[in-house]
């Protein structure tokens, strides 16, 4: 966990990032701030791919559900 300074700032790097169009390869529990902050997102599971897609088309509880459904063997629906 950051404080909400190192957050805010953490996030405006990601943004400029994205917005310079820069290849960064996050790994992340903070879902939101992921789909946030990237312009793709890969789901893996059991160390495959089992989603890939556009971020700005991904909501945040959706992709939640879809992680604990994919770590406990289930297909993404």
């Amino acid at each position: 966990g950051l404080d909400s300074h190192a957050a805010a700032v953490l996030r405006d790097a990601l943004e400029d990032l994205r917005v310079r169009r820069r290849t960064l390869v996050m790994v992340t529990h903070d879902i939101a701030l992921g789909l946030a902050t990237s312009g793709r997102y890969l789901l893996m599971a059991g160390g495959r791919v089992v989603e890939d897609g556009p971020s700005d088309r991904q909501d945040p509880a959706r992709f939640a559900s879809m992680h604990f459904g994919a770590r406990r063997g289930a297909e993404p629906s």
